[in-house]
């Protein structure tokens, strides 16, 4: 629920979840939205990562203890190792998950005062991370109509 607008200088002052985020129509470029197309594959990339541990963890044997003589070099423990880099990834995808979902919220915000078709360019690119033909077959246009509807989102959004 946007709380106050200031008419001149376009800032949004908006509570969510606690959190007071202030946004600018003016620090919206095509780096920010493109940074969250990056931030979601980075998580994506953080998940395949998280799920061939947990299945290399159901392969390894856990280290036995036996009477047998040591040998002098230090073995580690191959299980724990990748219990720790398992709890390691799990807390960075946690951490990429909440910088999204703080960007998210953000450009969502001012992305909403942008027309319809323009919107949703603007969300099927650098959300979905679609394709210009894939996004002119979702929406009906010409690859360059959509082209033309991105260029002026992004001018709109930088102007606000």
């Amino acid at each position: 629920m946007l709380k106050s607008v200031t008419s001149r200088c376009y800032k949004y002052i908006r509570i969510v979840y606690g959190y007071q985020i202030f946004l600018r129509g003016e620090d919206m470029t095509k780096k920010e939205l493109q940074e969250i197309r990056d931030i979601s594959i980075e998580i994506q990339t953080l998940e395949d990562e998280i799920r061939d541990l947990k299945t290399s963890l159901m392969y390894t044997k856990a280290q036995t203890y036996n009477d047998m003589p040591k040998s002098k070099y230090i073995h580690t423990d191959k299980m724990s190792e990748l219990i720790c880099r398992l709890i390691d990834t799990e807390r960075k995808l946690s951490e990429k998950k909440n910088i999204l979902l703080k960007k998210r919220i953000e450009i969502e915000t001012i992305i909403d005062t942008l027309p319809p078709i323009e919107r949703t360019v603007i969300r099927l690119k650098y959300f979905q991370g679609k394709k210009w033909f894939e996004i002119a077959n979702i929406t009906n246009y010409s690859e360059r109509s959509v082209q033309r509807f991105h260029g002026y989102a992004l001018q709109k959004l930088q102007n606000l």
